[in-house]
C-alpha cells in the first residue's frame, strides 16, 4: 500500500504550491513518499561502537585474576559418603549463585565506575612518571656505568687475566685427538668458506680500485664483478655499497664507510607518530584496561557497569596522562635533551680518552705481571699439570 493516494481527477491538492521554483526547497510527492515509507539507513549508534571495543563475555583475556575461582563447585563440595538431600543441594546452589551475583553486581554498580576512574588516573600518572622520569634516569645510569665497566674490565684483565692463564697450565698436557671421518666434510667446508671469503675480498678490493679509476663515469662497464646481485643497473657508489652489504664486508673508499649512506637515510626519517617506542624501552609498562581490571568466570558485573567502567578507566588514563604531558612534557624533554647532551659531551671528550689512557697504562702493568707469574708460578703449574698428562680423549665416531 502506498503512503500517498494516487492522483484523482479534480484533485488540486497536489498542485505546485506558491513559492515553488523561486528558490524555496519543496520536495515532490515521490520524494516525500520515499522519506516516509522507506526505512532510513542509520549508522550504528555510538553505544554499539563502544561496546565493540570491549569483550563482555571474556572479561579476563590476560588471566590476571585466573586464580580467583569463586564458583559454587570451587567453594562447596560433598565427597562420597557425605551427601545431603538433593533439594537441599540444588537450593544451596541457587542461593549461593544468586547471593554471589547479587552482592557483586550491587557493589560494582555503586562503586565500580568510580574505582575504575580512580585507577585510570592513577595508572596515567604512573605511566607519566615511568616514561618521562624513571626510564631516562635508568638510561643515564647505564651510560655512566659503562665507563666504570671499562675501567673494571681493564683492571680484571690486567690483574686476574695472567693468574687465570697461568692456572690454565694445569691442563696444558691434556691431549684431545679426533679420528672421526665424519668431521672431514666440515673441515673441507671451512676451507671452502675461507677461500670464498678471500675471493670475495679480492673482488671487493678490485672493484674499489676500479671505482677510483672510473669515478667520473656513470656506469662501470670495465669493473663489473660477477656477484649475481644485479649490479650493472646501479650507480657506481651504490653498486659498491650493495656489494659490500650483501657479503658483510666493511672497507673504506675515499675515507668513508660504505654503510654511511644507509645511516644517513635512517637519520633523515621522520618522527613516527604511531609507534612511539620502536626500541621497546617501555615495553613492560602495560596499563591498558584488560591489564589492570579483569573479572573471572563466576564474578561478572552488569554489562552497563563493565562497559562504563572501561570508558571511565580509559578516559581517566588518557586525560591524566595527556594533561601531565601537556603541562610538563615539553619542559621535561628539553631538560633530558640538555642533560644527555652534557653527558654525551663528557663521555666523548673526557671519559673515553681517560679510559683509553688507563688501558694503555695498565697494559704495561699486565706485561710485568704476566712475566712474573710465568717465571714464578708457571713451572709449578706445569709440574702440577703432570697429574693429567696421561689423559687422552679420542673420538672414534664413524
Amino acid at each position: 500500500s502506498a503512503c500517498f493516494p494516487r492522483h484523482r481527477p479534480g484533485d488540486h491538492s497536489n498542485r505546485p504550491r506558491e513559492g515553488e521554483g523561486k528558490g524555496i526547497k519543496i520536495f515532490s510527492r515521490e520524494r516525500r513518499r520515499r522519506l516516509i515509507c522507506e526505512p532510513s539507513q542509520q549508522q550504528p549508534p555510538a553505544r554499539e561502537a563502544a561496546m565493540a571495543e570491549i569483550d563482555l563475555v571474556n572479561r579476563d583475556p590476560n588471566g590476571i585474576n585466573g586464580s580467583i575461582q569463586v564458583k559454587f563447585e570451587d567453594v562447596l563440595a560433598e565427597p562420597d559418603g557425605a551427601h545431603s538431600m538433593d533439594c537441599v543441594w540444588s537450593n544451596s546452589y541457587k542461593c549461593y549463585t544468586c547471593g554471589l551475583s547479587l552482592s557483586y553486581k550491587i557493589a560494582t554498580l555503586l562503586c565500580g565506575i568510580f574505582i575504575a576512574l580512580h585507577w585510570g588516573c592513577t595508572f596515567g600518572c604512573l605511566a607519566f612518571n615511568q616514561i618521562w622520569y624513571v626510564t631516562p634516569n635508568c638510561k643515564l645510569f647505564e651510560i655512566q656505568m659503562s665507563c666504570f665497566k671499562r675501567f673494571f674490565t681493564t683492571m680484571m684483565e690486567c690483574c686476574l687475566g695472567p693468574c687465570c692463564a697461568t692456572c690454565g697450565m694445569f691442563f696444558s698436557n691434556v691431549t684431545v685427538t679426533n679420528n672421526s671421518a665424519s668431521l672431514l666434510p666440515f673441515v673441507r667446508k671451512g676451507r671452502r668458506l675461507k677461500q670464498w671469503r678471500c675471493s670475495v675480498l679480492h673482488k671487493a678490493i678490485f672493484y674499489s680500485q676500479a671505482l677510483r679509476r672510473n669515478s667520473g663515469s656513470a656506469h662501470l662497464s670495465s669493473a663489473r664483478v660477477e656477484a649475481g646481485s644485479g649490479l650493472a643497473a646501479m650507480e657506481p657508489r651504490r653498486q659498491l655499497a650493495q656489494f659490500a652489504l650483501e657479503r658483510g664486508i666493511r672497507f673504506r673508499v675515499r675515507g668513508s664507510i660504505l654503510a654511511q649512506e644507509d645511516t644517513q637515510k635512517a637519520m633523515a626519517a621522520e618522527l613516527d607518530m604511531v609507534n612511539r617506542d620502536p626500541n621497546g624501552i617501555n615495553q613492560g609498562l602495560q596499563v591498558k584496561f584488560e591489564d589492570v581490571l579483569a573479572e573471572p568466570d563466576g564474578a561478572h558485573s552488569m554489562d552497563c557497569v563493565w562497559s562504563n567502567s572501561y570508558k571511565c578507566y580509559t578516559c581517566g588514563l588518557s586525560l591524566s596522562y595527556k594533561i601531565a604531558t601537556l603541562f610538563c612534557g615539553i619542559f621535561i624533554a628539553l631538560h633530558w635533551g640538555c642533560t644527555f647532551g652534557c653527558v654525551a659531551f663528557n663521555e666523548i671528550w673526557y671519559m673515553t680518552p681517560n679510559c683509553k689512557l688507563f688501558e694503555l697504562q695498565m697494559r704495561c702493568i699486565k706485561r710485568f705481571v704476566t712475566v712474573m707469574l710465568e717465571c714464578c708460578f708457571g713451572p709449578c703449574c706445569a709440574a702440577c699439570g703432570m697429574f693429567f698428562s696421561n689423559i687422552t680423549v679420542t673420538n672414534k665416531s664413524g
